[in-house]
């Protein structure tokens, strides 16, 4: 019997099943009442797009509202911090009035001396005796007022003209404030007709929906129909490629592979001298001449973990693809073999040598071991204990 051709046989069977459930739902869904009704009737479509525009209008109004905030926020701050320094500059301009006042009460050099008991002195504020000073002294009085009358005028014009800047500045902004605020009004209340027209379709948007929902389905069922029919057409005219025969494969492409694994062995401790060789028969190990099933069920896990973790060395050694990291399910729990060293019995012989190994090996790659067997010793890794006193149960809960 060919199989193959009975198993082609069987999947083209259930194809053509799965083409007719999707074409008669597809039926069902082109017939159904109301989804004609909703396909056939020019006064709902109609609806379903004046529906789809003012959700259109909103969004976009909403957007241009959105950025008409954030221009009406940066005006009131830059208007606030313009009143702001508009005030202190005025009362600024208000203190240098009032020490022009001052200082413009000296009149001609002539009158100073008379009207030197009436003034404070400008620097300790006191009264000035006019007995305490000479001509020099009152001289050098007289300019620094001149000089200081002189000064306060130009701050004060300076002053004067930056006030003018802010207040002309500030007009500008509050303009352009009022203008934006009576645009905003408008487009809020433009949102308000176009939400309650909306709000006025809302049973119509609910069959929408419905609608929406069942041509979606349809548009689904379609779409695998139409690969179902694909799917058939390449069934019918293509058979299964045959199987390539392995005894054609030599294998000495197997040879670096096995090269590696028998470095990782010998690493281990398992055997001194291991000679590694690949059945291509039975797609399995020899090593020492001896099937890898005919090994203890300790040594049976230990190669497979050998083989796993070897065969990522062998993709990184020679640029072959590899996800970087193996995961191992309990390869020691069954190992009982003892090794003597230093004419002592070591139980936990093999058990150090691999994780050494792993961790001398595989820096830059990772191993993840599930092992009912205390392996931390004395290497620095990721160790994490599962028990049933903690919070961590098991690493499945």
């Amino acid at each position: 019997m060919d199989y193959k051709k009975v198993n082609r046989e069987g999947i083209i069977s259930y194809l053509e099943v799965k083409k007719t459930e999707i074409y008669d739902n597809i039926v069902d869904i082109e017939n159904d009442n109301t989804f004609k009704f909703y396909t056939e009737n020019s006064s709902l479509q109609e609806a379903i797009v004046k529906i789809q525009d003012l959700r259109t209008e909103l969004s976009a109004l909403h957007k241009c509202l959105s950025s008409l905030n954030e221009s009406i926020a940066q005006l009131n701050a830059n208007c606030f911090e313009d009143e702001i320094k508009l005030s202190e500059f005025q009362k600024l301009d208000e203190y240098y009035d009032i020490e022009l006042n001052k200082i413009s009460a000296i009149s001609t050099y002539q009158d100073f001396k008379i009207q030197l008991p009436n003034l404070p002195c400008p620097f300790c504020k006191q009264r000035i005796e006019r007995a305490a000073l000479d001509d020099d002294d009152i001289t050098k009085l007289y300019e620094y007022w001149g000089t200081s009358q002189q000064e306060l005028q130009e701050k004060k014009e300076e002053l004067n003209l930056s006030i003018k800047e802010i207040e002309s500045r500030l007009q500008k902004n509050k303009e352009n404030l009022e203008s934006l605020q009576k645009e905003q009004h408008n487009l809020k209340s433009k949102i308000s007709n176009r939400e309650l027209e909306l709000n006025n379709f809302s049973e119509l948007i609910s069959k929408m929906r419905e609608y929406d929902e069942m041509n979606c389905t349809l548009k689904i069922l379609k779409s695998e129909y139409l690969t179902v029919l694909k799917a058939i057409d390449e069934y019918k005219q293509k058979p299964n490629r045959e199987k390539q025969d392995m005894g054609l494969i030599s294998c000495s492409q197997y040879d670096k592979y096995c090269d590696i694994i028998s470095k990782i062995l010998k690493s281990w401790g398992i055997v001194e001298n291991p000679q590694v060789n690949f059945d291509i028969n039975n797609l399995d190990l020899i090593i020492n001449g001896k099937d890898r099933i005919s090994w203890g069920k300790g040594y049976r896990a230990v190669i497979m973990t050998a083989m796993a973790i070897g065969l990522m060395r062998y993709c990184f050694e020679y640029n072959r693809l590899h996800p970087g990291f193996v995961i191992v399910d309990s390869p020691l729990v069954s190992l009982k073999e003892r090794k003597k060293s230093d004419d002592k019995w070591i139980d936990t012989y093999m058990e150090k040598k691999m994780i050494e190994d792993i961790l001398n090996a595989e820096s830059q790659r990772q191993v993840i071991i599930f092992e009912n067997k205390d392996l931390k010793f004395d290497f620095d890794y990721n160790y994490i204990e599962f028990n049933h006193d903690g919070e961590l149960k098991g690493f499945i809960p």
